[in-house]
């Protein structure tokens, strides 16, 4: 019974996520599908011969899994462009690619290798959003552009697949560089030193800290940690903190800790180094 009002529950969803998709449509609607439908088809009847043609090379083999990646990104960035509005897009492409492989299946059969390739170097230019890649280049984004060539330069010397891998690597190290940005600045009042950090404080930022602690701890009385503008804090960094005010309080200097948030506070907690936080931050 409970089976049976599950099914019929999710019976329900789709019904009502169909009528949602199909709200408002018409004859317009139903147009622009039919259209955005057949000429999607008839980009990727020539993509799939030409991937088709390549992969019969024992060079090229491994194309075939590039192939469905590529050919399934062409057709959803045609099937925008061309103004489709729903998902009958791609039913009025299937039944166009269908008629075409029972009807057209001698004339397809006798297309040259040379317009197939160029069939892909189409696409292929196509594909890109070029005035996006001119603006990184315009603005000078190093990161974009660093990308864009990496992964450009992958695809043409190893296979599609890799170079997708490896740009996609190379955006999360990147990423990860950007998050890792954390800065400290020192700043003396009198034998007051205060130690003010900012951003997302990952493990590489320990050793700046401690540089920074060490470059200006001298003679200093009172050393106090502001963490008012740290977002995120990892063990390594408040580890690093918690013997870098262990050593201060050693040297006769007292260490205060301030603007401690909530998310910093339990970082302490975990670390079992919650001890040196001030009451009031």
């Amino acid at each position: 019974m409970a089976h049976s009002s599950k099914n019929n529950l999710l019976i329900t969803r789709y019904l009502t996520l169909l009528k949602n998709e199909f709200r408002g449509y018409g004859a317009s609607s139903l147009l622009s599908d039919f259209v955005a439908g057949i000429t999607v088809g008839a980009v990727a009847l020539p993509l799939a011969l030409a991937f088709g043609a390549a992969s019969v090379s024992e060079e090229y083999a491994a194309i075939g899994v590039s192939a469905g990646l590529i050919t399934a990104i062409a057709r959803t960035s045609v099937a925008v462009k061309s103004g489709g509005k729903t998902r009958l897009t791609a039913v009025f492409q299937s039944l166009f690619l269908i008629a075409c492989v029972f009807v057209l299946s001698g004339a397809i059969g006798k297309v040259p290798y040379a317009a197939l390739a160029g069939v892909l170097a189409v696409t292929a230019f196509r594909m890109n959003d070029w005035a996006t890649i001119r603006s990184y280049f315009k603005a000078r984004h190093v990161g974009a552009i660093l990308q864009f060539s990496v992964t450009c330069v992958a695809t043409v010397l190893l296979d599609l697949t890799y170079a997708i891998l490896i740009g996609v690597g190379l955006a999360f190290v990147l990423l990860l560089c950007d998050l890792c940005r954390a800065t400290v600045d020192a700043a003396r009042d009198g034998d007051t030193v205060a130690f003010r950090m900012s951003g997302n404080c990952y493990f590489a930022f320990a050793d700046t800290l401690c540089a920074a602690v060490e470059a200006n701890r001298a003679g200093a009385k009172t050393c106090i940690f502001d963490f008012s503008g740290v977002s995120y804090a990892d063990l390594t960094v408040i580890g690093a903190v918690a013997e870098l005010c262990e050593s201060l309080r050693a040297a006769g200097a007292a260490v205060e800790c301030v603007g401690v948030s909530a998310h910093v506070r339990r970082v302490f907690e975990h670390a079992h180094a919650d001890g040196i936080l001030q009451t009031v931050n």
